[in-house]
């Protein structure tokens, strides 16, 4: 370690250390592209100095080291850079104040992202080990400057089963379409996914394929429509139970009040929504 400016030291490389599962950074090839990026710029021009790392000191056995919280990507770019021969022998970095906690470890790293926005998952994962620290959602949402509901839609991806955060991590389908498909089916989303991802052409699950069963309405809707006053019409529909034909009759009620002429064809998808809402009421 050699003293810097100010607070800043200079450390060479190989005393640096990463703290495991700090840094919720997913290494997927969004990732992998920004470290090529930030390499490509330290070989060129260098590892700027008023870019310094964060960190603090520590042993790794008997070997004094400083553990990383703040700059990991740079890090691992810099590294990169060396071994493809840029003159890096040490790196600035700052020190952590004495005290800091992991609580406050978390919140710098929500806040410093080095040009590469968390993904939702990412967030996630950060918003679980506030939450753990007993943040309430509001201040969460207040630190990220996001609604509470989106907080509230981060910890439901945070919860989801690990099949579920390994096919967003994969790019499989998106955190979106993950959280939709937890908030439709319950514990059944996993499985939802994964079949869903089997019939996708793209090897991708969209928020449209997740409801298969709106789909089948959607094209069954005249036949169905078609089909339920069939059954009114015939001679035994006075025979079922009264229950089951006020049903079928406001059923049938709701889909004509929608359809502009009773002589006209329901429109099929308004047929299917209108159906499912029926079937709702």
């Amino acid at each position: 370690v050699v003293p810097g400016k100010g607070n800043m030291i200079l450390v060479m490389p190989q005393d640096i250390r990463v703290v495991p599962g700090l840094n919720p950074r997913i290494r997927n090839q969004r990732y992998l592209d920004h470290l090529a990026r930030i390499k490509r710029s330290i070989i060129q021009h260098g590892f700027y100095q008023d870019k310094p790392l964060a960190g603090y000191a520590g042993m790794d056995g008997s070997k004094p080291v400083i553990f990383i919280t703040e700059g990991a990507t740079r890090l691992a770019a810099a590294i990169a850079a060396i071994e493809e021969g840029a003159p890096l022998e040490y790196l600035p970095l700052v020190l952590k104040p004495e005290g800091t906690s992991m609580e406050d470890l978390t919140v710098a790293m929500m806040r410093s992202n080095e040009g590469l926005d968390f993904t939702p998952l990412e967030r996630a994962v950060l918003c679980a080990r506030l939450r753990k620290f007993g943040w309430t959602f509001d201040r969460i949402a207040t630190e990220l400057d996001v609604d509470a509901s989106y907080v509230h839609h981060l910890l439901t991806l945070a919860a989801a089963p690990p099949g579920i955060r390994q096919m967003v991590e994969k790019e499989e389908t998106t955190a979106g379409t993950a959280i939709e498909a937890v908030r439709q089916h319950g514990e059944n989303a996993e499985q939802v996914l994964k079949a869903a991802l089997q019939n996708s052409p793209k090897k991708k699950v969209t928020r449209s394929m997740l409801d298969g069963r709106k789909k089948i309405l959607t094209k069954q809707a005249p036949v169905l429509y078609e089909t339920l006053e069939m059954v009114s019409k015939h001679e035994a529909f006075q025979q079922l139970p009264e229950e089951l034909r006020a049903q079928i009759a406001k059923l049938i009620e709701q889909v004509n009040v929608a359809t502009p002429s009773a002589s006209t064809a329901p429109d099929d998808t308004q047929a299917a929504d209108n159906l499912e809402q029926a079937a709702a009421a």
